[in-house]
């Protein structure tokens, strides 16, 4: 089995790239369901962002992903709490997961989004990596029109990240979603096919 992380930008693609290669035959695991799942009342993680960012983050007993989000991105420092909290946790549970998946002989190549797979190390779990970009203006676009979010946060968001130049110098594969699905789907399909060629 070869396991293969998909990661990029803020509003590169990422998951439109991950479900494409699910069409292909990939079993997918998303990190950001996994950090979820955890965040939530009865996840491991809830105890300790709460005692950690206070009361104020939660809404009816939940953390609100958006005030946390708020206080995370207006300090990097506290960014960086979070991180030690979720990363460790999440990385956990990716590895229980691609284990399982290895048991079964049919899994031939598994998929694991990570929008910051290189900023938690996550990298050293897959063998291949795949960096999904697009040019600013079509990453800005989309972003403005999925979310209500200010601008100055969607900046905060990206200059979080580390430098989509450096993901792409430390890809195996990189993806150009600037333009359509098809386009992108072409490009999706003959990395699976170098995949299947070369490791599978």
């Amino acid at each position: 089995m070869l396991s293969v992380g998909i990661t990029g930008s803020f509003g590169t693609g990422k998951t439109a790239v991950a479900k494409l290669l699910a069409r292909q035959g990939a079993k997918v695991l998303d990190a950001d369901e996994i950090a979820h799942r955890l965040i939530a009342p009865r996840g491991t993680c809830y105890p300790t962002i709460v005692r950690q960012f206070g009361k104020g983050i939660l809404t009816r007993g939940c953390i609100d992903r958006r005030k946390l989000a708020r206080i995370v991105f207006a300090d990097p420092r506290k960014l960086k709490q979070l991180e030690k909290i979720i990363h460790p946790a999440v990385g956990r549970e990716v590895r229980a997961k691609l284990k399982g998946f290895a048991k079964n002989k049919r899994n031939r190549i598994v998929a694991v989004e990570v929008p910051l797979l290189f900023e938690s190390g996550l990298n050293r779990l897959v063998d291949q990596v795949i960096v999904v970009k697009s040019s600013r203006e079509v990453q800005w676009k989309r972003l403005t029109a999925r979310s209500n979010m200010p601008k100055e946060e969607i900046a905060k968001r990206i200059q979080s990240q580390m430098p989509l130049q450096e993901k792409i110098k430390r890809a195996d594969f990189v993806v150009d979603n600037s333009g359509d699905l098809n386009n992108t789907q072409k490009q999706v399909r003959e990395i699976w096919d170098q995949l299947i060629k070369k490791y599978v």
